[in-house]
């Protein structure tokens, strides 16, 4: 069934999951919701577009969807048009007077199985009733509402101000934006204040912009790359390096020159390049910069604020030790893997005599390595030891020689994170919003890594092209757990100290909330601790 969602802005991440499990359904729902819109005199007219096209709206029902006048006139119009409605209650309020006579879903404290399980069925009965006959007929033609109009007292509550700036926006008052869109920064600056600057992208780009746009994104999706590569060198023609990339096509679709390791550069590396060293894997050009490094307070704050279910895990971390947010210099250009260590690679260096070659080990490493007795890599069992899965259970140490081995070593923990968040100090490798399929975690992960090729999760991917720093694997870093302001020479990247922790960065595939896959998120263990969410990416300075 084609099925048009309405709700308010607050609730997004919800109707995000929603939607995403309801498309994936087995009756593979048509489902449409605002998220990818264009706000300009055209949105209004699309979204009420959507609403003639669909078989079904359903309402997410909260008290600030019933006091919008924006979901208030799309349900108006849906009921005008005779359409069918599935009121969903995600959060208790007072029920708008033209729903008294329809049956409401409570939801609130239903689970995703169970909700779907119950929309399903609901979706089911109401297809049978339409093509029965048993549902009132079609109104054709009647008045389509106006935009609601924006009230003149600006808000302070930041969901109520973004959808007065989408109303604003929509009226084409564009000065009037720009006003309210610097308000929104200082109420709500690590909130929708990292939404806004894209939002304003897209408004500036123009609808047939964003139509090229997600013309490109459909190919991408499909795998037509060279077709992609072609529609993005007609899109930079045509509307200009436009600040809006939000999935990085400047990176993936710009030719890039890959270089093997018996190949002399002939040119300076640029952004975008990559090169495949002597043992085989591939890395990515990663440029020398200055990016803001860690986290301020407010965005701790928010990324809490996202959390669904509290563990003992995250109780026991406040994280503030991403504090102060500080400048750093990465004074170097370096080539970094282009995915984590994948067990290919890993049993290739334990063939190639890793584990007997003492000039790959510390000397704290070598010296635990004789102690233990161990003689290669602990067995992580079935589920983890595919070709194209990350290597997991490593150690600080083994990581530590298996960079060494490749001619490399492991990166900083300022290199990793400006690896992942690049100049503009993203929260994610891909933007600062949370997107679940952009990512393998406790949610998706089906309880192990996940394999990875040049292929999967590309939308995921850094501004340099690297491939999963978010989420399948926790990567081990050179740094010892120190507090911030970085500093790389006051003994933090010290190779010898084994009595401070060693830095873990990125998430993994076992953990289930977004703040743990945020590329500021620090966590330490002891370099002779290995776990079977671990895994290491290495990184090479250009020559």
């Amino acid at each position: 069934m084609k099925v048009f969602i309405s709700y308010s802005r607050d609730d997004k991440d919800w109707v995000n999951e929603f939607a995403r499990t309801l498309r994936g359904s087995r009756s593979r729902h048509d489902v449409w919701f605002d998220q990818d819109l264009h706000v300009s005199q055209m949105w209004w007219d699309e979204i009420l577009n959507e609403i003639e096209q669909c078989e079904v709206l359903v309402v997410v029902l909260t008290p600030r969807y019933v006091s919008s006048p924006f979901c208030m006139a799309e349900l108006d119009y849906a009921l005008a048009l005779n359409k069918p409605v599935m009121p969903l209650c995600l959060k208790e309020c007072e029920m708008p007077a033209a729903l008294n006579a329809i049956q409401y879903m409570d939801v609130a404290t239903l689970e995703l199985p169970e909700l779907m399980s119950e929309c399903a069925f609901a979706l089911a009965e109401l297809r049978v009733a339409l093509s029965e006959g048993r549902y009132p007929s079609p109104t054709f033609n009647p008045p389509r509402p106006d935009i609601p109009s924006p009230t003149a007292e600006i808000p302070d509550n930041p969901f109520e101000l973004f959808a007065m700036i989408q109303q604003v926006a929509a009226l084409g008052e564009l000065d009037r934006v720009e006003k309210l869109t610097q308000y929104l920064k200082q109420v709500d600056p690590y909130g929708f204040g990292l939404e806004i600057d894209e939002f304003l992208n897209k408004y500036r780009l123009g609808k047939s912009g964003l139509k090229a746009y997600q013309k490109i994104l459909e190919m991408v999706n499909a795998e037509q790359i060279d077709a992609a590569r072609l529609a993005w060198k007609l899109y930079v023609r045509q509307y200009g390096a436009s600040n809006y990339d939000p999935h990085h096509f400047h990176t993936m679709l710009t030719d890039a020159v890959t270089v093997n390791d018996d190949e002399p550069m002939s040119a300076q590396p640029r952004l975008g390049d990559r090169w495949t060293d002597d043992k085989g894997v591939v890395m990515v050009y990663v440029p020398a910069g200055k990016f803001n490094m860690g986290s301020t307070a407010s965005e701790i704050e928010a990324a809490f604020r996202q959390i669904k279910k509290t563990t003992e895990i995250l109780l026991k971390m406040t994280f503030s030790d991403e504090l102060p947010r500080h400048e750093v210099t990465i004074p170097h250009a370096f080539w970094l893997d282009l995915t984590p260590v994948l067990n290919d690679s890993y049993v290739r260096f334990v063939k190639e005599g890793g584990y007997r070659t003492k000039e790959f080990w510390t000397k704290s490493g070598w010296k635990w390595l004789q102690a233990s007795g161990i003689k290669g890599p602990k067995d992580i069992g079935v589920n983890f030891n595919a070709p194209h899965q990350p290597r997991v259970g490593l150690t600080w140490f083994e990581a530590y020689a298996y960079c060494q081995w490749r001619g490399g070593r492991l990166p900083t923990e300022a290199e990793w994170e400006w690896s992942a968040r690049g100049p503009e100090s993203r929260l994610y490798p891909w933007g600062n919003a949370f997107i679940a399929s952009n990512v393998i975690y406790g949610g998706n992960s089906e309880s192990q890594p996940a394999e990875v090729s040049e292929g999967v999760r590309r939308l995921g991917q850094s501004w340099v092209g690297a491939l999963d720093m978010s989420g399948n694997v926790w990567e081990w870093v050179n740094s010892l757990y120190m507090p911030y302001p970085y500093q790389a020479n006051d003994g933090r990247e010290n190779t010898e100290d084994q009595i401070t922790g060693r830095m873990l960065r990125g998430g993994s595939w076992w953990d289930q909330e977004a703040i743990l896959l945020r590329s500021t998120t620090r966590v330490k263990n002891t370099p002779e601790g290995g776990s079977v969410n671990w895994g290491v990416r290495c990184v090479r300075l250009v020559e």
